[in-house]
């Protein structure tokens, strides 16, 4: 599905659709502009620099978490994961790699890495054989939580997108009629409410403000595991919609392949639900309102971070910045009345 507004023809779009493209343009959040355009423009120069791996048959590399969803303005730690499949052992077109291979080629990636990534970031390549780790696709390996948003809101670097679309096909199919996954994620999701609730995070079994209601603040230092809104409201939110995809998978309310092209930025899989008419109609101001308040979130975290990594900032000392009236009961409320497994009606797809 195009989601490009360029390259639409605005008035065959939804009066819903068409409603929420005039109000962001209204709130024009120019942080978040730039965020978007950042990621972009990182994700492009990683596909020209690891264009070489367009010749190999058996491997997808993609960028993932905040770089594919493309929210975290191109500041802050990288993550990467390269596809292999070790089933693929010939081709009558292109390379084939094996598996001592693709270790090699995960070592070069870890130090080309720094072309795009500036040295005061890490940055990480997970390697998952698909073939014989299906279960990582859907499951960290560092946890063993589920997380399938990894690879469902990933972007494609290089490599062999036709591997990405199997990956995220699998995904998919893990995910359909598994309520034990689903489970499991609500269970992160509460977390991410109860921080946003409390302006609070617990690290290691103390408690870090992240923003401070009384005072109308939000603080940025993630030396002191003080990230700003990342978990608080935005976790939430991302996972919130995130999980109404997962739980029509989970109740078997939708195909798999129906989901094949959703998008993986909060703002496109809004205008997919409202482009596909998936929405219960009695959540349309809200998803429009919900869309709008996290853009806002999203200009307010680049700044932090921006200004936190600027060279004024030599010191890295704490970023503060004071919300507007009503900002915190604003986004604060919207993640708490999200309408969990009721916002998209499925009957007829």
């Amino acid at each position: 599905m195009e989601m490009n507004i360029d390259l639409l023809d605005l008035n065959e779009l939804p009066d819903c659709e068409k409603a929420l493209i005039a109000e962001l343009r209204n709130l024009f959040p120019i942080a978040y502009i730039h965020s978007y355009a950042t990621e972009e423009r990182t994700n492009l120069a990683a596909s020209a620099i690891f264009r070489n791996l367009n010749e190999i048959e058996n491997i997808s590399l993609l960028r993932t978490g905040s770089g594919g969803r493309l929210d975290g303005a191109g500041v802050g730690d990288h993550d990467f994961i390269l596809l292999f499949d070790s089933n693929i052992t010939s081709s009558s077109s292109k390379q084939v790699v094996n598996e001592k291979e693709v270790l090699k080629i995960k070592e070069e990636l870890d130090l080309k890495n720094d072309v795009i990534v500036n040295d005061q970031f890490a940055c990480t390549v997970e390697l998952i054989d698909i073939a014989s780790e299906k279960e990582l696709l859907v499951y960290h390996h560092s946890n063993n939580k589920p997380y399938p948003g990894r690879i469902l809101e990933s972007a494609f670097v290089a490599g062999n997108d036709e591997l990405f679309k199997t990956a995220k096909l699998e995904t998919l199919k893990q995910l359909f009629g598994n309520k034990k996954v689903l489970k499991k994620i609500k269970e992160e999701l509460r977390a991410y409410k109860k921080n946003t609730l409390s302006g609070d995070m617990s690290f290691k079994g103390k408690v870090r403000p992240q923003f401070i209601d009384e005072l109308q603040v939000v603080l940025y230092d993630p030396k002191e595991q003080t990230y700003g809104l990342k978990y608080g409201p935005l976790r939430a939110m991302q996972l919130s919609l995130a999980l109404e995809f997962y739980a029509a998978l989970a109740s078997k309310s939708i195909t798999v392949e129906s989901l094949l092209d959703l998008p993986t930025a909060l703002e496109d899989r809004v205008r997919y639900i409202l482009r596909k008419g998936l929405h219960s109609k009695v959540f349309e101001e809200y998803l429009i309102d919900f869309t709008l308040v996290y853009a806002s979130l999203v200009n307010i975290q680049a700044k932090l971070k921006n200004d936190y990594h600027s060279p004024q900032n030599e010191k890295k000392e704490i970023i503060i910045k004071t919300f507007k009236k009503n900002s915190i009961l604003r986004f604060q409320k919207i993640v708490d009345e999200f309408p969990l497994g009721k916002l998209l009606s499925t009957e007829n797809n």
